[in-house]
């Protein structure tokens, strides 16, 4: 696979220089669904969380954001929402058709899990009758059908974080923001979720918008990967990712796979870009990134030619 990175210097961007896809590439010729124009963002402390923050998100298109703790994800997250104002550049995004998805499930321990996912809807206005028929489809598409009586204690983590999301599917979001909504769970409950949400992306067309810690997790879910650097938080580098659609859970098993991506994440430690302080769009092989060789070999790859920490 051919390799073409271009770069933006930062006269022209205003802050730290940063690689982006390459002119060659065909541009993406769905509408533009969230956009971040400039942004910045400082507390009334004084600190600066955001600043220059340009990324454009299709519809449809799927980009999760990684970066060091307190670079400020899930700021920008928030920021997108509109539960936090910018001080700085503009946000255009729908935000009549958007569901945010918490770290933790949120649910509320009193309502049983049809009322919790019924929840939102009530607060809309929608009539009980279609609000409990759309909470039942949801909650069968994410596995849930039979625990529709039970309350929230009775749930695992994963089955929580299962019907928070049923909650938000049943908004008929066109954009999904999500703030490490995993992050708690265990590996095997994460795993499983990474996969059905994936699914549902296939399956539903929303654009979605992930913020996570996990490199083996941002990859498998999404068309394209952005890097944030250290505080104040700025995009670092971009990465787009090129496996098959859609995806399955054999696809981070597949030794081949896994080969393919760590030889080219070791030849571009070998072959370092030039100038030394940007990092790369890399046209990603298909590949697991499960396999410790290979996400070791990613991070020595940002930490060799960005200087970008990332956990």
């Amino acid at each position: 696979m051919t390799q073409s990175v271009t770069a933006e210097t930062p006269a022209a961007t205003g802050h730290r220089g940063v690689y982006r896809l390459s002119p060659d590439r065909a541009p993406d010729p769905r509408p533009v669904a969230l956009r971040f124009e400039d942004l910045s963002m400082t507390y009334p402390d004084g600190t600066e969380a955001l600043t220059g923050i340009d990324l454009s998100i299709a519809a449809g298109e799927f980009v999760s954001i990684i970066g060091p703790s307190g670079c400020g994800k899930s700021t920008l997250a928030r920021i997108a929402s509109g539960l936090l104002p910018q001080t700085g550049g503009l946000v255009r995004i729908d935000r009549d058709h958007l569901a945010f998805t918490f770290q933790e499930a949120t649910l509320l321990p009193w309502r049983r899990v049809l009322g919790n996912v019924e929840l939102m809807m009530e607060l809309r206005g929608v009539p009980a009758a279609e609000r409990k028929r759309k909470a039942l489809e949801q909650l069968d598409l994410v596995g849930l059908t039979g625990f529709e009586d039970r309350f929230p204690r009775a749930l695992s983590g994963g089955m929580k974080m299962r019907a928070s999301l049923a909650r938000s599917f049943a908004l008929d979001p066109t954009v999904f923001l999500f703030d490490e909504p995993f992050g708690a769970l265990d590996e095997i409950n994460r795993e499983r979720l990474i996969e059905e949400l994936s699914a549902l992306h296939h399956a539903k067309g929303f654009t979605g918008f992930f913020i996570t810690h996990s490199i083996p997790e941002a990859v498998y879910l999404s068309s394209r990967v952005v890097v944030m650097g250290a505080r104040p938080g700025r995009i670092a580098a971009e990465y787009a990712i090129d496996l098959p659609q859609p995806r399955n859970a054999d696809l981070r098993f597949d030794p081949a796979f896994t080969e393919g991506c760590a030889n080219r994440a070791r030849f571009m430690i070998n072959h370092p870009v030039n100038p030394p302080h940007l990092v790369p769009v890399v046209e990603l092989v298909p590949a697991p990134w499960t396999d410790p060789d290979c996400v070791a070999a990613v991070r020595e790859l940002m930490n060799e030619v960005g200087q970008v920490p990332v956990s």
